[in-house]
């Protein structure tokens, strides 16, 4: 995901300082609700706490901060009130929390990352005024001052609700950040393969990429992607997790359709899509049905793919149509979640 951590984690590398804002707590008809971040350098914003006039006093206090704020670790909690003289009319109230982190090595920041890769909820535990954070496993115990009894009691709310907890009496603000909602699988870096991971890289997904060409990978891809280079990718579907999304996009049919075989063939998958056209898929339909595959599953097989009404070939128009049809086949499968869990059917 291109968003706040990614963007922290790559001005961090670079040395860069940088400042995490984060809403710890909303009121009344705000932009974003709390647990929103966006994390903001001297020359790049990334990620949003909802646009307008409040993020953008946000972003002037975030760099205010980062040119005076000295060399080390500092925050502290700003109140906005969201009515017409700071230019916007919803007429509730925000409290951003803005957190100034050096350039170079912070523990905590690759913790954050490694979790993310791993899939492994966490929480973030941040006191105002406080000299840093500290981020542990979703069921680990928090240490040193934030072991005390009432930060403890904080933290098991927020693990038990899955929300943010920001107390005013203590000043502590516990987060829990949970792993990306599913799993895509993209095979194909190619000039299509690139836009398409550059979009899916922006989404609250766990990307995988897969091409036999490491030269076809960027130099230094994207936090939340993970770039694997296997000689013979089809086999790559072996390993992957059950309902996961699939997009088939490689530099050889051939290659496109032994890796479609394999996908049909687990049958435990929530979307696979291939590159092509209507006659692309006849013939892959064709083959396919020689290999076994059944007409209930080759009715799952997606292709063409993107969402109907955009018909442009620029790779920055197909990965646009293609990530849109991916979003709605995943809110429709949570949808559908929700309604079965509320009529108690498992």
């Amino acid at each position: 995901m291109s968003d706040w951590l990614t963007g922290l984690a790559d001005l961090n590398r670079r040395g860069e300082p940088a400042v995490l804002a984060t809403v710890v707590e909303s009121r009344g008809s705000t932009p974003r609700e709390p647990g929103a971040r966006m994390t903001v350098g001297l020359s790049e914003v990334r990620d949003t706490i909802g646009g307008g006039q409040l993020e953008h006093a946000a972003i002037e206090s975030a760099r205010l901060l980062l040119e005076t704020g000295g060399d080390g670790y500092t925050n502290s909690v700003e109140r906005h009130v969201l009515n017409p003289r700071l230019g916007q009319c919803c007429g509730g109230t925000a409290r951003i929390l803005l957190e100034r982190i050096p350039g170079g090595p912070q523990a905590w920041l690759d913790a954050l990352v490694a979790a993310r890769r791993a899939r492994r909820p966490v929480i973030t535990a941040t006191r105002v005024g406080g000299a840093g954070k500290q981020v542990v496993d979703n069921r680990e115990m928090l240490s040193g001052d934030a072991a005390d009894g009432v930060v403890r009691a904080l933290a098991a709310r927020a693990r038990n609700t899955g929300a943010p907890v920001y107390d005013h009496a203590t000043g502590w603000f516990i987060d829990p950040i949970a792993p990306p909602d599913f799993d895509i699988v993209l095979f194909g870096a190619g000039h299509v393969g690139r836009a398409v991971a550059g979009v899916l890289a922006t989404l609250p997904c766990s990307l995988t990429w897969v091409d036999s060409r490491p030269d076809q990978f960027p130099a230094e891809p994207d936090t939340g992607v993970r770039t694997e280079t296997v000689q013979r990718p089809e086999t790559r579907v072996d390993d992957c997790p059950s309902g996961a999304f699939y997009l088939v996009m490689t530099h050889s049919h051939q290659l496109d359709f032994d890796i479609c075989e394999r996908i049909l063939a687990r049958g435990d998958f929530a979307y696979c899509g291939l590159i092509g056209s209507t006659a692309k898929r006849r013939s892959c339909e064709k083959r396919l049905r020689l290999k076994g595959i059944t007409e209930s599953m080759l009715n799952r097989l997606t292709c063409p793919i993107g969402v109907a009404g955009i018909s442009g070939k620029r790779p920055a128009e197909i990965a646009v149509a293609v990530a849109a049809e991916v979003l709605q086949v995943h809110e429709s499968a949570k949808a559908a979640e929700i309604e079965m869990a509320e009529h108690g059917i498992s």
